[in-house]
């Protein structure tokens, strides 16, 4: 496929997904089965964090109802039916926190066979990885040293150290050293010469004209939106606009990408740590909560591109902590907060889960239909798939005659590749007779 799209630089990206994807499809299981990733990281998450809560005493209730609400990361439902890998990216950082946690509370040792786990495929994922895993390292290396002695801190340290040095090294090699050696910058093409920018090339329009930290609070309390054309406005916490939930189902929508009701979760979990903090500052849990708090806000910011919610996913998680200090201190009014917070989660997630999966739907039918009309029309047809190559051999496990073309505006007479992406136009469809 490479040779009709001579702008693909895969070769310089981390490969752990697709790596793992190919193996599926080459051991013989079906094209759509290289999805499966974010799914069943999503449920590892889902299974482990309840886990883990049922042994920090937690009741077997608050326990699932937690771990559902941070596994069900709208970044992670909402790229269950794609190859996008932000939702791979956002399960292993939770599996990395919940493994990293049950080894300085507990001391169990084997939670270093899901922390290496986690650290080497998350950092083989997405370059971005590559330093929100150094700052919740180091904070696991503050935390080590708060709850055990020195020499764990140095431990804890040097195995981490030498786990991520090898996922860069020694399972990274092919991007991040070659990229070192040939063109001078581990990130190569996002930096060092020649760079490319497709996080601020994508930005929405609306957000351009404002600084960093107000394209962050823009995008938190707007209403959720995919990111294209219209304006954007900001609305009231616990509002919404009905098509705000169609929005809110995209793989990759740009504004308020966590969905309609996360700002309103996002205010009742700041009134909350303001009451905790006043009042019970003292208390080991809290200290330990606020750790978490500060490593995950850290890793946030130092994303240019952190008011994109798929770039900085482990965003979700913030008021997720909170919840589960509130409940934890069983204090009666923390607790109702705690409880409120959890409930508009999941409702939030729920519906976005819910809009997602009529997205797909759609979509699907939408394809079936093009490839029926195709097979009617019984002609060689030139096809630029744009970013949807995986429709190549969509169309050939169909029995359709199509070529593949390198450019954009070729054909004379252009069908929309149907389905190509919410809200955007990307990939035509022509005779082949038709291109210029």
């Amino acid at each position: 496929m490479r040779p009709f799209f001579p702008d693909w630089r895969a070769d310089f990206f981390p490969k752990a997904v697709w790596l793992s994807s190919a193996i599926q499809f080459a051991s013989g299981l079906a094209f759509e089965s290289a999805k499966s990733q974010t799914l069943i990281l999503s449920l590892a998450c889902l299974f482990s964090l309840l886990g883990l809560l049922l042994k920090l005493g937690y009741s077997p209730i608050a326990s699932a109802a937690l771990a559902l609400c941070a596994s069900a990361n709208p970044v992670m439902t909402n790229q269950i039916f794609t190859r996008y890998v932000d939702g791979v990216l956002a399960a292993s950082l939770l599996l990395f926190v919940t493994f990293a946690i049950l080894w300085v509370a507990l001391a169990e040792w084997k939670a270093w066979i899901g922390i290496s786990a986690a650290l080497a495929f998350g950092i083989n994922t997405k370059f971005s990885a590559v330093p929100m895993f150094a700052v919740l390292c180091a904070f696991t290396c503050l935390a080590s040293y708060k709850q055990q002695q020195f020499w764990d801190l140095l431990s804890t340290a040097a195995i981490l150290g030498a786990i991520g040095l090898i996922a860069i090294a020694g399972l990274g090699y092919a991007p991040y050293m070659r990229n070192l050696f040939e063109h001078g910058h581990i990130f190569y093409p996002l930096m060092g010469s020649d760079t490319e920018c497709p996080g601020r090339c994508m930005e929405a329009e609306t957000l351009r004209a404002l600084s960093p930290v107000k394209r962050f609070f823009f995008s938190l309390f707007a209403e959720t939106h995919s990111g294209f054309a219209t304006e954007m406005r900001l609305k009231l916490p616990f509002t919404f606009a009905i098509l705000e939930f169609r929005a809110a189902g995209g793989a990759e929508t740009r504004i308020a990408g966590f969905g309609p009701f996360y700002s309103g979760a996002l205010m009742v979990a700041l009134a909350t740590t303001c009451v905790i903090a006043f009042r019970y500052s003292r208390n080991a849990m809290v200290g330990y909560a606020a750790l978490l708090l500060a490593a995950i806000l850290i890793s946030v910011a130092v994303l240019p591109e952190n008011w994109w919610a798929r770039y900085v996913p482990q965003l979700w998680l913030v008021p997720v902590v909170i919840a589960a200090t509130a409940i934890y201190l069983n204090v009666r009014m923390l607790r109702i907060a705690g409880w409120l917070i959890v409930l508009t989660m999941l409702v939030n997630s729920t519906a976005a889960f819910a809009a997602n999966v009529w997205l797909t739907a759609k979509r699907h039918r939408a394809v079936d239909a093009q490839i029926g009309q195709l097979r009617k029309e019984d002609a060689q047809n030139c096809v630029y798939f744009g970013g949807a190559y995986s429709r190549l051999l969509l169309f050939r496990k169909a029995n359709l005659d199509v070529r593949p073309i390198a450019r954009r505006n070729a054909c004379s007479n252009p069908v929309a590749l149907a389905s190509y992406g919410p809200d955007i136009i990307g990939g035509e469809i022509c005779r082949c007779t038709d291109v210029r």
